[in-house]
């Protein structure tokens, strides 16, 4: 496994105050952990946390480090009059190990004084959600999302997350989560209003603690060849009036927005749209066999 630190500037959030006698007055600050490499498809992450520390009284004396399976990693000494942040990560952690972090304390620069104290942060850097597959497909339309997880800790719910380009990325959907499992656990949306052509998805797992992470992206197509399509609905780009060409028979539609929501349902042949605002609509059309087919309108 690699390991290695990175040290950066950070603003920090957890207080905890360390006094000793003999000892320079401390206060050290600790933020929750971040974990910048978490899908674990290679099998470990990278956890982050940040600190500051405060020396309110003389010369002090620091080091940052962290405690896992794969053994206690400490950064060399920093030496403060005032106030210093600063961010440690460790790398090649097993996605269900558990890490540490504290920081060691002396009353004089360079370790050559008191020991003070050490100060453990306040919450046990673990990856709250190790994810399995991530799968999808297209189905008449929709887009039939499909995951699993193999342990979950302190879970709060998944948003699953959608993109035309990969690029920029919108909530369609929050799923509750299970909390805590150490079994696997399956969960499943159907986006039935997917972009035509290329959808990018993936999930934003947040925890209850209010942090977060993503899963891999997934890319699927929602695309029918015109010869397929039962229906017609025109002009589209629509200004007033869209109207519906149902060969098959007696239809009925449902419109709504790019997130999903509801907005009109019904069974005639032509809507009036001049009242919708500009923007992009969905059209979901069922017959009277309960088959659906989904398309994209325009709106000037």
């Amino acid at each position: 496994m690699i390991r290695k630190f990175i040290l950066a500037c950070a603003i920090c959030l957890a207080m905890v105050h360390v006094s000793m006698a003999q000892c320079s007055e401390f206060v050290i600050d600790f933020d929750l952990p971040t974990y910048p490499d978490s899908n674990c498809t290679d099998g470990d992450m990278t956890v982050c946390i940040l600190a500051n520390v405060v020396n309110t009284e003389g010369s002090a004396s620091w080091k940052f480090c962290s405690v896992s399976s794969n053994g206690t990693f400490c950064t060399s000494i920093f030496n403060t009059n005032d106030k210093e942040s600063h961010t440690l990560c460790v790398a090649g952690i097993p996605c269900s190990e558990s890490v540490q972090f504290y920081i060691d304390c002396w009353d004089a620069p360079d370790a050559g004084g008191n020991y003070c104290n050490r100060t453990f942060a306040q919450s046990t850097a673990a990856l709250p959600v190790e994810f399995g597959e991530f799968t999808g497909q297209h189905v008449r339309g929709e887009i039939h999302l499909d995951w699993i997880t193999l342990s979950e800790t302190n879970s709060d719910f998944f948003s699953v997350e959608r993109s035309e380009n990969a690029k920029q990325f919108e909530s369609i959907a929050n799923i509750p989560a299970k909390g805590f499992s150490n079994l696997e656990a399956k969960y499943s949306f159907i986006d039935q209003t997917p972009f035509e052509g290329q959808n990018y998805y993936r999930l934003k797992e947040v925890s209850q603690d209010g942090s977060f992470l993503y899963s891999n992206i997934l890319e699927l197509k929602n695309e029918r060849d015109a010869e397929d399509s039962e229906y017609l609905v025109f002009p589209n780009p629509v200004n007033n009036t869209l109207f519906i060409d149902a060969p098959l028979g007696n239809i009925q539609w449902e419109l709504s927005n790019e997130k999903g929501q509801k907005l009109r349902k019904g069974t005639d042949l032509k809507i009036d749209m001049s009242t919708f605002n500009t923007g992009v609509y969905f059209i979901q059309l069922i017959d009277s066999n309960g088959t659906k087919e989904i398309k994209r309108i325009i709106k000037k």
